[in-house]
């Protein structure tokens, strides 16, 4: 879990002996991995909060959610035609499917992404140690064929 890791690490945190480790690295994966949870609740819970209290504008809302997702989708599909000029494993069509579908990142994998995180986060406050080994699909292990 990255949880333990950075709290087995804390000491690299911030320390100019560990170089960029310490002074980007770590606090990177402090602030985007084990903080993001709390931030991203927070988010939620002032967003729920603006619905009771009426200070709540859809159009607003709406607005602020598509440059989002778009914003983040235009991140995931550089990433995704960085990979390919780099590997060219992929057809055309393929990564073309792939940059179509990087605007729904949002609303897809990020929800699992921060149900995976809470768990963590969770698990890791009560000090539990399990390893909780995914497994692996029959999809997966083909494509390294």
């Amino acid at each position: 879990m990255i949880d333990e890791s950075v709290w087995h690490y804390r000491r690299m945190l911030f320390n100019p002996r560990y170089k960029t480790v310490g002074l980007l690295g770590m606090p990177y994966y402090l602030f985007s991995e084990v903080l993001a949870p709390v931030f991203e609740m927070g988010a939620l819970a002032t967003l729920v909060a603006a619905v009771v209290l009426g200070e709540f504008s859809w159009t607003t809302f709406g607005a602020t959610l598509v440059v989002i997702a778009f914003a983040n989708g235009a991140l995931t599909a550089m990433a995704v035609l960085a990979d390919d000029l780099q590997s060219r494993l992929y057809r055309l069509q393929d990564v073309a499917r792939l940059l179509l579908l990087a605007p729904l990142d949002l609303f897809v994998y990020r929800p699992i992404l921060v149900w995976a995180r809470l768990k963590g986060t969770w698990r890791f406050l009560r000090r539990d140690k399990g390893w909780y080994k995914f497994e692996r699909n029959a999809r997966a292990a083909d494509l390294g064929a």
